[in-house]
């Protein structure tokens, strides 16, 4: 994952979830939101790229309530099917989901469905 001090993504070629997940941890601090078995997160999007060319990386931006702080990453790890499982977060933010094709260009990107880990959907699909 790399961090980026500014990323402006096209009207349109993003996806923007408020988080929804009853888990008490933020994505500040110690990662215990990515260990499910701990209270972690568990709802997610999953989300298709189109027209990427060979693989595509997913991105995000995420603006935190009651705070000024703004993170923009994206996710080093190519992405080589249309879609991808991303983790929604707890409501401490609105998070902005993009996708960049393989020759660096935003491409369009839409939400297909929501779910919960552990609910038997999507078990082929990778998630992030």
């Amino acid at each position: 994952m790399r961090n980026y001090p500014l990323i402006n993504v096209p009207k349109g070629k993003f996806v923007q979830i408020i988080g929804d997940d009853p888990s008490r941890y933020s994505a500040k601090g110690f990662p215990f939101f990515h260990i499910p078995m701990l209270g972690g997160w568990k709802n997610y999007v999953i989300i298709e790229a189109k027209d990427f060319g060979k693989y595509w990386n997913v991105g995000w931006i995420v603006k935190f309530k009651n705070s000024k702080e703004v993170v923009y990453q994206i996710q080093a790890l190519r992405i080589h099917s249309p879609f991808v499982k991303l983790l929604t977060g707890i409501n401490d933010s609105e998070k902005l989901f993009f996708a960049i094709g393989e020759d660096g260009s935003f491409v369009d990107i839409r939400m297909m469905d929501r779910g919960s880990l552990g609910d038997g959907r999507y078990k082929t699909v990778r998630l992030f």
